[in-house]
């Protein structure tokens, strides 16, 4: 009842959104009007099954890319809809995918999504990491996703479910969640999680035991190794970029806080008093928030740093000694050149890892015990994959001394290949659950 009654909401909010725009009388927009790329593959109705995808953010969908390939493998037949929020997300979905169907999610009409299904005939459809719960995450997804799969029976999974705390974006989500929160609970077969904290968490939020599934973390299973061929302009520029002997480059991905920011620039600076050639890229998490890049542009437009920013340098290519990667989806082409890297505080420690970099993180007190990306941290540590700074006023002399010790280089090289080589499989894992999912299904 609960699921017809969230159907009607939805059908009024959008009169209500017509009739406050003065399109009372405008029919809805067809569903096409959503797909960016390669509409005309299900515009017919004659998709027999598919693979339905949403992923918040690259992140998200870099994650999940080896259960894709393996599902596809699987079933051949299937076509590949990736959904997202953002254009930009889905032009890098596209190039990672150029045979998918792609594009944002639909309006919150129930119409639209019922058209969807009877289009394209999902056999499963999977959200990547989050959120796992309803407004539960940091990116927004509203319940109609979740009410498609339930009211037309769709398998409904989450893939590296991730717990975060409750967040609300806006009132209506506010609202929908104090109405209806308990659709999506309903509407989801299975959590696939990849850490036992997260189960107890999941289920202190009131999911049932039988429904969530321990089985590792898929980023263990991405092969970072072979990344997207980069455009013509981002080839040239990490050819300037590109490490040499004399010309080291240091990598800080994810640095989000100012502080943090100038703290790196500070110990690049340090570096290069041994390093004069040595260069800097920059890859603050925060770029479409303006307030964020606020005080790092202002800095740098008053220093003396040879610097420029990515967004900046699209056509053209420059050779600035500190790059600002204000850009999604390029990181790991950088990654890939570095000589040295650094992860921001409170965000994922892989990409670099698995280029066989040499990865430094700060001091332990800094990290926030609540963040989802804190388990993986800590277990890290513990393995010796990466190097913890102390003190962060003496990372450039730490960079030194790392970028000089060969041995431990070699020693984190091998703590990560043994760690990688015993967690790696959680895809598979995924896959021989859905294989059968008929009898999973019965059991929750």
């Amino acid at each position: 009842m609960k699921l017809f009654i969230y159907r009607i909401f939805l059908n009024i909010l959008d009169i209500l959104k017509r009739i406050r725009r003065n399109k009372a009388d405008q029919r809805y927009a067809p569903l096409k009007e959503s797909f960016i790329h390669n509409w005309a593959e299900i515009e017919k109705g004659n998709t027999k099954s598919s693979l339905i995808i949403f992923a918040s953010a690259i992140g998200e969908f870099n994650a999940i890319r080896p259960f894709i390939d393996s599902y596809l493998a699987c079933n051949k037949d299937s076509k590949l809809i990736i959904l997202s929020h953002d254009l930009q997300y889905s032009s890098a979905y596209n190039k990672a995918y150029p045979f998918a169907v792609v594009g944002l999610m639909p309006v919150p009409v129930p119409r639209l999504f019922d058209e969807l299904a009877f289009l394209v005939k999902p056999d499963v459809v999977a959200i990547a990491e989050g959120p796992c719960l309803f407004c539960h995450f940091p990116l927004r997804l509203d319940l109609s996703l979740a009410a498609m799969c339930l009211y037309h029976k769709i398998p409904l999974i989450i893939l590296n479910a991730t717990p975060w705390p409750k967040q609300f974006i806006s009132r209506i989500y506010k609202i929908e969640y104090f109405l209806f929160h308990d659709i999506f609970r309903r509407a989801v077969t299975i959590w696939f999680t990849p850490y036992e904290e997260f189960k107890g968490q999941l289920k202190a939020d009131g999911v049932p035991e039988n429904k969530i599934k321990v089985v590792g973390d898929m980023k263990y299973d991405v092969d970072y190794k072979q990344p997207l061929k980069p455009v013509d302009h981002l080839a040239g520029l990490l050819e300037i970029f590109e490490e040499t002997p004399e010309q080291p480059l240091i990598v800080a991905g994810s640095v989000s806080s100012f502080e943090e920011q100038m703290q790196i620039i500070s110990a690049w600076t340090c570096f290069k008093e041994k390093y004069p050639k040595a260069k800097l890229v920059l890859a603050p998490r925060q770029v479409n928030q303006y307030a964020a890049m606020v005080p790092l542009k202002e800095f740098l437009r008053t220093s003396c740093y040879n610097y420029a920013f990515r967004s900046s340098c699209k056509d053209i290519i420059q050779n600035p000694d500190l790059l600002v990667l204000d850009v999604y989806g390029e990181l790991m082409h950088f990654y890939r050149i570095a000589s040295l890297c650094f992860i921001g505080r409170n965000h994922g420690v892989l990409e670099p890892l698995k280029f066989e970099k040499p990865t430094l993180v700060g001091p332990a007190e800094t990290w926030d015990h609540d963040k989802p990306t804190y388990c993986m941290y800590k277990q890290h540590v513990s393995c010796g994959t990466v190097s913890q700074v102390t003190d962060m006023r003496l990372l450039g002399n730490v960079f030194i001394k790392l970028l000089e010790d060969k041995s431990k280089q070699t020693e984190m090289i091998k703590n990560t290949n043994d760690l990688f080589l015993r967690e790696k499989g959680a895809s598979q894992k995924i896959i021989n659950y859905i294989s059968t999912f008929g009898k999973e299904v019965e059991n929750v």
